[in-house]
């Protein structure tokens, strides 16, 4: 129906203005902080802490024993 065309519409224009808000903020970050490549490869270099994290023993404390 008529009614239901414009909503249809209505909806699409809605879609195309929240993914060109988010192209724009994409862009305004890549301006901001460009993500150096690798001069050989060309590939993005991946910053220090955004990879796998090894998991860190943290040593128990140890439970001291009062004599009473």
């Amino acid at each position: 129906s008529e009614r239901q065309v414009k909503i249809w519409f209505q909806n699409r224009r809605a879609k195309d203005r929240k993914q060109m808000k988010k192209r724009e903020e994409v862009t305004v970050k890549e301006k901001i902080d460009p993500m150096p490549y690798h001069p050989i490869q060309g590939m993005p270099v991946m910053p220090m802490g955004l990879g796998m994290v090894e998991k860190q023993e943290i040593p128990e404390p140890v439970l001291q024993q009062q004599d009473q």
